[in-house]
């Protein structure tokens, strides 16, 4: 993946809200955990969100941002993480 400010895209911040960056899902126990991703197809860039990354996109912000725009289309993953 290229780093989060090359590119036209832009990302907010990770899980911990730390860094501008993805991380995956990490299980706090050890066993199967399940996770499901949704995947957006958006009519448009939604005008609330930063031009560039940013630490303030936090989930609650992203949700609002989805609000505001058409959503032309919407899938999910779901899979199971398992620790031992």
């Amino acid at each position: 993946m290229a780093p989060p400010d090359e590119g036209t895209w832009f990302m907010g911040s990770d899980k911990d809200g730390t860094v501008t960056s993805y991380t995956s899902p990490c299980s706090q126990s050890t066993g199967t955990h399940q996770y499901t991703i949704t995947i957006y197809a958006l009519a448009e860039t939604p005008a609330s969100l930063p031009q560039e990354s940013s630490l303030d996109v936090s989930f609650n912000v992203l949700l609002a941002a989805l609000e505001s725009v058409a959503e032309l289309g919407r899938t999910t993953l779901t899979f199971n993480d398992v620790t031992n």
